[in-house]
């Protein structure tokens, strides 16, 4: 063993003492080690060179200049040979976050026994993913924000193992995808969920939480029922499945459900849109325990139920009423958003202590080029506004188009059209299916013309027919765990007033900001005393309490840059004029807000 592989693993143990274990029956990988025209050590693998075969160190400082410090919180290394690359970023950035990926842990041996890595070992933000499975790879990557992660990627770096990396840029790759579509959904509803939440937020002490049901069910079997076409091939069966198994059904299969007949245990309803309030309308469903969140459209709220009982708000106004009042402080109420409300459904079955879940409809495409179930509010709402000229049929084939469609596989290898939205959602699926298998809790899908998706299995329905009937003791924990909340409506009003007061002392702040703003502006030769006022004004705006709630409809990161893009904050006045945007922003933010919660005191 050299000397400069015994320092190396002498750094690597003390950084990562976890890891040792790791090295203990490994040896370097045998890489064709060459020497480059400058001396330093270089590899030729399949007679291609991993690095530059004249100088690899200048090659590597080179290309880590593409790393943008403003733009980027982190740099991902697909693969490294020997380590010059990741040297040279952790020398030119130090706090920039390091992670480091490769499949086989040899092949790190070979480069420290090449490369000295003292500078990597000591970067205080380095992460290691090295012999890590594609899962484990994925899992971490997921932590950081997509957008904000810089991907080094030397293709002869990864030929040895092309379907591990290639699986590590998917993951990459729907990550951005996600990101960008949460923060586009943001940018276009923050209004709606902010107006939904403050109006709403007097439901906090008129219902229950779920976690009156939190591993109540614990052992049963639940059924999901999703508004995919393949729904019609459990509908018939529904009735005899429904006394044994849980039923949760999403608010878009919930006409097709009670057309059968069949109410379920519960229904879930995650989005706060108007149109999706419409699922519900001129439905009632008395025997079913209706779960929400406070930004739902407030109609939801009258839907005729057994009981309406909240999980965790996903949004900060919500969030802010909830952390507050003692019923609901505990954070461990909270249900996955995947971006669907299956997703969330799902999560569900989960937090009530499910042993199996068998997911119907859940086709996250379009089998037979349709859309939805048959008979859903969806296509009755196509059937009511169609005429000669536009019928419903055209309505389904337009969501098609403007889907943009991707052909993929379903469960039998046959063809399936989906899009990209849909494939987030798979993606979801199959991250939290597969954890929950390794723990012991497996899902199926119902249909194998459903949208294949790894970590969920296929199973007849009428597979269903052979488990025991679970009505009365679904019923008694039902029964035992009905509505007990004991509405406070003096601390809900402490905790509103006291919210309209930070909003109304934040709205003026913004105020006063924007009047300084404007000040500066007018008169250059005072700017250096103003800019000392706007720093005072900062320091007061981020020790708010109300200033987590306001920044629900703050502008995105995209919106901000839109609004300021003529705006030069090289020059003093450009950062004024981009102080008043932001000041303007928050004053818009806290009025609304103040807006809309006067509402909620009229209880």
């Amino acid at each position: 063993m050299s000397s400069l592989l015994n320092k190396n693993l002498k750094l690597l143990k003390e950084r990562f003492p976890g890891l040792s274990e790791l090295w203990q029956d490994c040896t370097p990988a045998p890489l064709q080690i060459v020497s480059a025209k400058n001396g330093q050590p270089t590899v030729i693998e399949n007679n291609i060179p991993l690095h530059s075969k004249y100088n690899p160190q200048k090659e590597a400082e080179e290309a880590v200049k593409a790393f943008d410090e403003n733009k980027y919180s982190a740099a991902v290394f697909l693969g490294f040979g020997l380590g010059y690359a990741p040297v040279a970023f952790a020398k030119r950035f130090p706090q920039a976050a390091i992670i480091l990926v490769e499949s086989n842990p040899s092949r790190l041996l070979a480069a420290l026994n090449e490369t000295d890595w003292e500078n990597i070992f000591s970067h205080k933000n380095l992460i290691l993913a090295v012999g890590a499975s594609k899962e484990q790879t994925q899992s971490l990557l997921d932590r950081y924000n997509a957008k904000e992660i810089f991907v080094f990627k030397n293709n002869a770096q990864i030929q040895h193992d092309r379907d591990f990396f290639s699986a590590v840029e998917e993951t990459l790759a729907e990550g951005k995808q996600r990101d960008s579509v949460n923060e586009k959904t943001l940018e276009k509803f923050s209004r709606l969920w902010l107006k939904n939440s403050c109006i709403n937020a007097k439901q906090i002490i008129l219902c229950d939480t779920i976690q009156k049901f939190r591993n109540k069910f614990s052992g049963l079997p639940f059924l999901i029922l999703a508004a995919g076409p393949t729904l019609s091939d459990t509908l018939l069966l529904l009735r005899q499945i429904s006394q044994k198994t849980v039923t949760v059904c999403v608010d878009t299969a919930l006409h097709s459900c009670l057309q059968y007949g069949i109410e379920p245990d519960f229904i879930l309803l995650s989005d706060p849109q108007y149109y999706c309030s419409l699922h519900l309308e001129f439905l009632k469903s008395p025997s079913s325990v209706l779960v929400t969140e406070i930004a739902a459209w407030p109609s939801v709220f009258r839907f005729n139920c057994r009981e309406k009982v909240l999980y965790a708000s996903q949004f900060p106004i919500g969030q802010y009423f909830e952390s507050r009042m003692s019923k609901s402080g505990s954070r461990g109420w909270g249900l996955g958003a995947g971006g669907s409300v299956s997703t969330t459904a799902w999560d569900f079955a989960r937090y009530c202590g499910a042993n199996v879940i068998f997911m119907a409809g859940l086709d996250l495409g379009f089998p037979k080029g349709q859309t939805h179930i048959r008979g859903s509010q969806f296509e009755q709402k196509a059937h009511e506004v169609s005429s000669r000229l536009n019928t419903a049929e055209t309505e389904g084939t337009v969501a098609l188009i403007n889907g943009a469609l991707i052909k993929k596989q379903d469960y039998c290898g046959n063809g399936i059209f989906t899009d990209k939205k849909m494939l987030l959602f798979a993606q979801w699926f199959k991250k939290n299916c597969t954890e929950a298998a390794l723990g012991g809790l497996d899902t199926y899908s119902l249909s194998d013309k459903s949208l294949f998706i790894e970590g969920i299995k296929t199973e007849l329905p009428k597979a269903l027919l052979d488990l025991p009937d679970i009505r009365q003791k679904k019923n008694s924990i039902l029964c035992e765990n009905s509505q007990t909340i004991n509405a406070d409506k003096s601390e809900f009003m402490h905790i509103l007033n006291e919210f309209l007061y930070e909003l109304n002392e934040l709205s003026d702040i913004a105020r006063e900001g924007i009047n300084f703003c404007n000040r500066a502006l007018a008169a250059p030769e005072k700017t250096d005393r103003i800019l000392y006022t706007l720093s005072d004004l900062d320091k007061k705006i981020l020790a708010s309490g109300a200033k987590q709630a306001a920044e629900l409809v703050f502008p995105t990161k995209s919106r901000l840059e839109f609004l300021t893009k003529d705006i030069n904050t090289g020059e003093t006045s450009g950062q004024i004029q981009f102080s008043r945007i932001l000041y303007e922003q928050l004053y818009t933010s806290a009025e609304e807000c103040k807006k809309f919660l006067n509402k909620s005191i009229l209880l």
